[in-house]
């Protein structure tokens, strides 16, 4: 197999469901072995003190290629935290939220593309990881064959998609200034009127808030979350930034 097929900017990405599968178990496995090795090396400390979380969206192949990403992991000698089902922009967050904090991050997703594709997107504490990183451990993966070696690094269930909700819930309230349990309660539209609404984007059915356009009858704003975490260094400055930092970040509605 020419592993370097699998690359997909800054993500790898392909078929893994049928016939001419290419994203599968042994792909993840391997792939999951090679990132915790990496990480272990950025860290410079031994890959037994490692945590990698993993987490998926809900795509049908997703809980049999998480398992088995875990598995690689757990081979390689690092621990696992096993989010289960969850989002993107939450698989970053996990690192910088306290009670969490693995070394890294990994999302098993291929975002809008069609229910028989799958991927993995790889996070460090500074976002997401490079393409040339990308190409660097899928020429590891490539050399790597898991299943000789044991499973020896814990692999412990631990969703923190409740977590990164609750993050959200109360970003909303600061932005909207309220101590109200539901501060978005009316800003859908209803049946013969027009509202603000709140736009979700279903990555691979994992939603997440995305930009709607501008609803004046609403007078109001909705904070965005958190920055795509691709976008290299801005999920730090913009929860660790000011006020001027955060606005910059604003989603209006």
């Amino acid at each position: 197999m020419d592993w370097m097929k699998l690359k997909s900017g800054s993500d790898i990405r392909g078929k893994a469901v049928g016939e001419g599968a290419v994203i599968t178990p042994a792909v993840c496995m391997a792939m999951g072995m090679a990132f915790a090795r990496f990480v272990a090396e950025r860290k410079h400390k031994p890959v037994s003190q490692v945590t990698i979380a993993l987490g998926r969206d809900s795509r049908i192949s997703g809980p049999e290629l998480l398992r088995a990403a875990a598995e690689g992991v757990s081979r390689a000698g690092a621990s696992v935290l096993d989010f289960g089902l969850c989002t993107t922009p939450a698989m970053y967050m996990s690192i910088i939220t306290p009670g969490f904090q693995p070394d890294a991050s990994v999302m098993i997703t291929a975002s809008h593309h069609p229910y028989d594709r799958n991927g993995m997107k790889f996070f460090l504490e500074d976002g997401g990881i490079e393409s040339s990183v990308v190409v660097r451990l899928l020429e590891m993966a490539s050399e790597m064959n898991p299943m000789d070696f044991a499973i020896s690094g814990a692999i412990v269930e631990k969703p923190f998609l409740p977590t990164y909700k609750e993050q959200l819930a109360q970003r909303i309230r600061r932005g909207l200034n309220t101590d109200v349990a539901k501060p978005l309660l009316g800003l859908h539209g209803g049946r013969g009127q027009r509202r603000g609404r709140l736009l979700c984007r279903a990555d691979g059915g994992a939603g997440r808030v995305d930009r709607g356009k501008p609803v004046p009858q609403s007078g109001r704003h909705v904070p965005q979350p958190y920055p795509e975490p691709r976008e290299r260094g801005s999920h730090g400055q913009h929860l660790r930034g000011g006020e001027e930092e955060r606005s910059r970040h604003r989603r209006y509605f």
